[in-house]
């Protein structure tokens, strides 16, 4: 098995447990990615030269990227109220309460010029 073609079953495999992940316990979820996985590595199937393969890999794995650290699931428990599925890759970024008395700023719109 040459190489290339080891490397690309290792991104799709990846692919699935990456979904496998970000869609933990929503069986709907799950069938759709694996569904759509499997219907565009065999739309790329026909793909013989290596740089575009070499694309694809990359896009591959910016997609296994996003779903493992973007994508989280909530879970509505009550009206209004609902649960955040945060797994150990999520990314979590710095974030600042809301602060109910905050001023946000209004603007004043202006004449626009014309266009010549």
């Amino acid at each position: 098995m040459s190489m290339l073609r080891r490397e690309v079953l290792h991104h799709f495999k990846s692919l699935l447990r990456a979904s496998q992940t970000a869609f933990k316990e929503d069986a709907l979820a799950l069938t759709a990615s694996r569904k759509k996985i499997n219907e565009e590595y065999k739309s790329k199937k026909h793909v013989k030269d290596q740089d575009s393969i070499k694309e694809l890999l990359k896009f591959s794995k910016d997609v296994e990227t996003e779903l493992k650290q973007n994508v989280i699931q909530a879970k509505e428990k009550s009206p209004g109220k609902f649960e955040l599925r945060i797994h150990e890759g999520t990314a979590k970024l710095i974030n600042f309460p809301f602060r109910e008395d905050a001023e946000l700023p209004t603007f004043k719109t202006g004449r626009r010029c014309k266009k010549p």
